[in-house]
């Protein structure tokens, strides 16, 4: 799902782990439809809160 365009205001959760990368790309699935931005930018364009989404699992 894009994270931004949508009609109405949607709960978004941003990925800390996404802070260890300088740029990350986000869109809808399509390569025509990806751009490149920041998490910082990213969080805000999307109203976003940071979460931790994805964890490791201990071995």
């Amino acid at each position: 799902m894009a994270p931004v365009g949508h009609p109405q205001s949607l709960r978004t959760l941003v990925d800390v782990a996404l802070d260890e990368h300088p740029h990350v790309r986000t869109g809808a699935g399509m390569p025509h439809t990806v751009f490149r931005t920041t998490v910082a930018e990213l969080t805000r364009l999307t109203n976003g809160r940071a979460a931790v989404v994805a964890a490791v699992a201990d071995d």
